[in-house]
């Protein structure tokens, strides 16, 4: 994160644990023929029918796993300093 002028940068990581249940014989080819799994890091969407293997998200949460850690950015813009 910059901020305005930059002056300022801040930089944080969050990791975040997806856990999958076990997927029945019977849900693997509806999955795979959706396709939707076809262009995403890890084979999978959470936000997408994926959704319905996850047995437990740990870490940065769900929009963490889809991209942005929203309540981390908010912190690091609440914490920079105003411009002078």
């Amino acid at each position: 994160l910059l901020a305005p002028g930059g002056a300022e940068a801040r930089a944080r990581c969050v990791q975040s644990e997806v856990e999958f249940r076990d997927v029945r014989d019977d849900e693997v080819e509806p999955f795979l023929d959706v396709e939707e799994w076809s262009d995403k890091a890890g084979g999978y969407a959470i936000q997408e029918t994926a959704d319905a293997f996850v047995e437990n998200l740990e870490g940065g949460g769900f929009d963490n796993v889809v991209g942005l850690p929203v309540a981390l950015a908010l912190g690091l813009l609440a914490a920079l300093d105003p411009p002078a």
